[in-house]
């Protein structure tokens, strides 16, 4: 679903896909024998072990040399002998592969103990289009000596044609998770990637030298093709980046450029670590804000009512960067204005969010994600102690993703001690079970353009309240949105008095919803129809916490300008 809200007209558009040709790729690491290279990527908010190049040669089979980026060659990779067009390989002897995992963002185990694995046992959805890294774990007979050992990858298609790709490894020893070097293993492109494709690995001899020994029990991995299980639903992102200019007297920073390359990269760490074939993401103009930032809750109300204004999509994610004049809120590098308990066209507000862009391009990146996961209904991740509202329900210790991951653009591995991207501790990617999370959100954010979805005529009353934030007495920030309150999690209830200018008095119930970050909370209210919020001269809400006080609202939001609605 392409972006379709009336923005202004001078909009960078960067629609993100990763960048693939149509055939199978063995990963090799550029000419080296050593296709595994510790380190951290650059730009990577993560560390983890690179692969190689990953791009791809003019066949489906790697034997053959392998492209640059360019479309050139680079000559057979050291240690990767010439095949005899004449030899048949055969079941190689004395190896088994034990488990295979597909992975373009979390390893989902599509083969355990030799035997495909269905769909209900598996831990994450597998997404179309999108370069994935498939590769196995070998164990060894106790009389196996050290040889070469090919391994061949075959998708099989509905309409049956089939893609093969081909990679000889060097076997010494039994298979270790971290080292690519003991493992089968290839990167297939995202557009070879379709719901129905099935998959097989097979282990071969590359001499005659065993011909004659007796056959091993089993010589493919699953015995029969089976599906790889590519979702078969659209998955994608919307996302309008809002570069805000924090204008509050002389001397303050520029607001941040976002430039293309800048565009670029954050859309990357957001595709790698979502469910999505794709994420579209837009810069907005940038626009002045001029309200201090001792709470990023005026400027959450401001981007919402913003989104308003614009006609935004409703599956569109307003993100705000900014570089606070003031210093900006003690300690938080973001916020959301929600953490939804379900998306729908009339709770668009809850898809804005704001962080600080920094001179750490990867920092900024991190926090975008970190903000927009809280949007998309994902609580925080205990890790270091410091994060608040936790989710009890995570399952894995010490925030660690608990399994394997991979960058489908920057070709790196993270291990299973990696952070999950919703704790505040660093080395952070995504696991299977934040995967998960945000799976069904993505899949029914995604379906509204098929469907036509359009929002409802109701309106809501949303106040912003930081206890913490602003002055002594906490900040507050109202603004009105179209909508209403589904979806959205109760934490608990307040009663609003609203008195219009002719002294009229109206009692409306509004809902407690959590936000992303701290002890802030949204306190949202369906507005009668009626109601005209610009005739309101008065407006007080209950907050029964742990003791009840009557505070009034100050000014509210409203289609671009600020209304007043005291005495």
């Amino acid at each position: 679903m392409r972006w379709t809200s009336a923005t202004p007209a001078s909009v960078l558009a960067y629609v993100l896909v990763p960048l693939s040709a149509p055939v199978l790729v063995g990963v090799t690491a550029c000419g080296s024998d050593e296709p595994v290279v510790p380190g951290q990527a650059e730009g990577s908010g993560s560390s983890g072990t690179a692969l190689g190049s990953g791009t791809t040669g003019e066949t489906s089979t790697t034997d053959s040399p392998v492209a640059d980026e360019t479309g050139g060659t680079e000559g057979t990779p050291t240690g990767e002998p010439e095949p005899d067009p004449e030899f048949e390989p055969y079941p190689a002897r004395g190896i088994r592969l034990t488990e295979v995992y597909a992975d373009h963002g979390v390893s989902v185990p599509v083969v355990v103990d030799g035997q495909w694995v269905d769909g209900d046992n598996r831990n994450a959805v597998l997404i179309r289009g999108r370069d994935t890294l498939i590769r196995g774990f070998w164990a060894l007979d106790p009389d196996f000596e050290p040889r070469p050992v090919q391994g061949r990858l075959t998708l099989s298609y509905p309409d049956g044609t089939q893609e093969v790709a081909t990679k000889i490894f060097e076997v010494e020893g039994p298979s270790v998770p971290a080292d690519l070097d003991t493992n089968v293993y290839f990167i297939v492109p995202g557009e070879m990637l379709v719901p129905g494709v099935r998959f097989q690995i097979e282990l071969l001899e590359t001499t005659d030298d065993l011909r004659d020994t007796p056959e091993p029990p089993q010589a493919a991995y699953p015995p029969e093709p089976s599906l790889l299980g590519i979702e078969g639903v659209e998955m994608v992102l919307n996302v309008v980046i809002v570069p805000i200019d924090h204008d509050i007297g002389p001397g303050c920073p520029e607001p941040p450029e976002v430039n293309e390359q800048e565009l670029e990269f954050l859309s990357e760490q957001l595709f790698m670590q979502n469910p999505v074939e794709r994420v579209e993401i837009e810069r907005r103009d940038t626009i002045a804000y001029t309200s201090g930032l001792g709470s990023f809750g005026g400027l959450l109300s401001f981007l919402a009512d913003l989104r308003v204004q614009d006609g935004a999509d409703p599956a569109a994610y307003y993100y705000g960067v900014v570089r606070p004049c003031d210093g900006g809120p003690s300690g938080v590098g973001g916020q959301a204005i929600s953490i939804p308990g379900w998306p729908t066209v009339n709770n668009a507000w809850t898809r804005t969010s704001v962080g600080r862009w920094t001179n750490s391009l990867s920092n900024t990146a991190n926090t975008f994600v970190h903000e927009v996961g809280h949007t998309q209904g994902r609580r925080h991740v205990a890790c270091n102690g410091n994060e608040g509202g936790v989710d009890p329900s995570y399952p894995y210790p010490s925030g660690n993703i608990g399994v394997w991951g991979f960058g489908s653009f920057d070709f790196t591995m993270r291990s299973p001690s990696s952070k999950d991207y919703m704790t505040y501790c660093g080395n952070t990617w995504v696991g299977d079970w934040g995967w998960g999370q945000v799976a069904p959100f993505i899949r029914e954010i995604s379906s509204w353009g098929a469907a036509g979805a359009v929002p409802s005529m109701g309106q809501v009353l949303v106040g912003l309240v930081d206890p913490n934030g602003g002055d002594r007495v906490g900040h507050e920030a109202w603004f009105v949105a179209p909508g209403d309150t589904q979806g959205l999690v109760r934490r608990g209830s307040e009663a609003l008095t609203l008195v219009s200018d002719q002294g009229r008095s109206t009692r409306v119930e509004a809902i407690v919803t959590p936000m992303g970050e701290g002890e802030a909370y949204a306190v949202v209210a369906p507005l009668p129809p009626e109601l005209d919020i610009a005739r309101q001269v008065e407006i007080s809400r209950q907050h029964a916490g742990q003791r009840r006080e009557v505070r009034v609202v100050q000014e509210v939001r409203v289609g671009g300008r600020v209304v007043s609605v005291t005495r």
